[in-house]
């Protein structure tokens, strides 16, 4: 087992120490939407950090409640570590080889919007046949027969369902 595997089932088994354990798994630095990605992907992005940015209010709500009914028991939370973990989940960035094995099916380069610490989702854009593509954690990429406006949908569920 790989170090970043046990990393993350150590972050799974303890939510307290996540805050300190998941930087240590950052691929890209997220929360950013790069100036030259496609319209398309800008706004799937700001869909998906939106959505990221609501799951931060629904924890931050959720320990504060919990806080007032155990006071014996109360954990420590920063919303504004909470907010910002919660934003820098979302990363975009361009893979250039990202179709090598099938460039017939999508095309060669993908434009990946995906969570930084979580395998999946994934949504990709290949601009070069206007395609959009999903993928659950470890699983085969399917087109999505919507295009844009379902995936800009995916987005904005990303991580509330």
């Amino acid at each position: 087992m790989s170090l970043r595997s046990r990393v993350i089932k150590l972050a799974h088994a303890k939510p307290d120490l996540r805050p300190h354990l998941l930087p240590l798994l950052v691929k890209q630095a997220g929360g950013k939407i790069p100036s030259g990605a496609p319209r398309q992907v800008k706004e799937v992005a700001k869909a998906a950090i939106k959505n990221a940015m609501e799951a931060a209010e629904t924890e931050i709500e959720e320990t504060q409640k919990y806080n007032e009914r155990n006071p014996d028991e109360s954990m420590d939370m920063d919303p504004a570590r909470t907010r910002k973990f919660w934003k820098e989940r979302v990363y975009v960035h361009l893979d250039a080889e990202r179709g090598k094995y099938e460039p017939e099916k999508f095309g060669m380069a993908a434009w990946e919007i995906a969570d930084n610490y979580d395998r999946g989702p994934s949504l990709f854009y290949y601009p070069e046949t206007d395609t959009w593509t999903y993928m659950r954690s470890y699983g085969t990429e399917r087109a999505i027969k919507g295009g844009f406006r379902e995936a800009l949908a995916n987005a904005e569920i990303m991580y509330t369902g």
